[in-house]
C-alpha cells in the first residue's frame, strides 16, 4: 500500500469477521488504527481529536438515583456516528426495557432501562473489545469509560 501525502487514513480492525487471531484460536480486540500523513490542513488534523464524554444522565458515580429513572444517556462534544457500545453483563449491569439504545441527536445516545431501588450498576462506554461510539467526521472511538452509579431504596 502506498500512503499518499496530506490524507485521513482510517482502519478497523476485527469489526466484522474477527480474522486476527491468537495462536490460542481467540479473536484479538477490536480496534481502530487512524492517522494522517504529512500535510494535511488543520481541518482534516481535527478530524483526529477523540470524543469526549461531557454529560451522563445519571452522573458518574452518582447516589441515591431514583430507581424509575427509565433511561441513561450518555452525550458527546462532537457529532457521532449511529453505533454505539454500551457494555457489561450480569446483575449490575441495568436491564433492558426490550427497547434498543438510539440516539436523540448526533451527540446524545439513550440507553433504555429498568432498574431496581437499592442497587449499584456497573457498565462502560466501550471497551477495550467494543468501540462503536465513534466520531462522525472521522470514526474515531472514544475512550473507554467506566460508568457506575447505584440506587435509592
Amino acid at each position: 500500500m502506498k500512503l499518499e501525502a496530506g490524507h485521513f487514513y482510517r482502519l478497523e480492525m476485527n469489526a466484522y469477521n474477527q480474522a486476527f487471531r491468537g495462536t490460542d484460536g481467540r479473536a484479538a480486540a477490536q480496534s481502530v488504527l487512524y492517522f494522517t500523513t504529512q500535510g494535511v490542513s488543520e481541518a482534516v488534523k481535527a478530524r483526529l481529536t477523540k470524543p469526549k464524554v461531557v454529560s451522563l444522565i445519571p452522573p458518574n458515580r452518582a447516589t441515591e438515583v431514583a430507581p424509575n429513572l427509565e433511561e441513561i444517556r450518555v452525550t458527546f462534544d462532537v457529532p457521532m456516528t449511529r453505533g454505539y457500545s454500551w457494555t457489561g453483563a450480569g446483575d449490575h449491569y441495568p436491564a433492558g426495557t426490550g427497547n434498543n439504545p438510539y440516539w436523540i441527536d448526533d451527540y446524545t445516545c439513550v440507553l433504555p432501562v429498568a432498574l431496581k431501588p437499592d442497587h449499584q450498576y456497573n457498565l462502560g462506554i466501550n471497551s477495550v473489545s467494543a468501540v462503536n461510539f465513534q466520531s462522525a467526521d472521522g470514526g474515531v472511538p472514544c475512550d473507554p469509560l467506566e460508568y457506575t452509579f447505584t440506587t435509592r431504596p
